[in-house]
C-alpha cells in the first residue's frame, strides 16, 4: 500500500512548452500548474526545479485556476527529456516535499511551439 501525504497533488503540472519557436528559448519556456483544492493556495516557498535548476513561485493561485509560469535562466527545460518538479519547502521538518512531478523524452514532445500536456 502507497501512502501519499494530504498535500500531494494539490497543485499539478498540467503542461508545458518546453521547445518554443525561434532561434533562443531563454524567457519563453512556460510550465502550467493547476491548484486542484477547494482553497487559494499561497505560493510562497514552492518553487518549480528541473535537471538544470529551480525557480521559486510567489502568489496566490485560486482554488480550481491555472497559472502559467514563464520560466527563468535557471529552469531551463531540456528538448532532449527532463523531469518537471513542484516543490514545497514551507515545512522544516521536510523541506524540498514532492507535490508533482513529471518527466518526458524527446520522442514524446510535440512538434517545436506546441505545448506538451501531461
Amino acid at each position: 500500500m502507497v501512502v501519499v501525504p494530504n498535500d500531494y497533488g494539490s497543485i499539478r503540472i498540467v503542461c508545458a512548452l518546453v521547445n518554443p519557436t525561434g532561434h533562443s528559448e531563454r524567457g519563453k519556456e512556460t510550465v502550467t500548474i493547476l491548484n486542484t483544492t477547494n482553497e487559494d493556495k499561497n505560493l510562497q516557498g514552492f518553487c518549480i526545479e528541473d535537471n538544470n535548476g529551480r525557480q521559486e513561485l510567489d502568489g496566490v493561485l485560486a482554488r480550481g485556476e491555472t497559472q502559467r509560469v514563464t520560466l527563468c535562466n535557471h529552469v531551463q527545460l531540456g528538448n532532449s527529456g527532463d523531469t518537471i518538479t513542484i516543490l514545497d519547502d514551507t515545512n522544516e521538518d521536510n523541506p524540498d516535499k514532492i507535490i508533482d512531478q513529471v518527466s518526458y523524452e524527446s520522442h514524446e514532445l510535440p512538434p517545436e511551439g506546441y505545448t506538451k500536456v501531461f
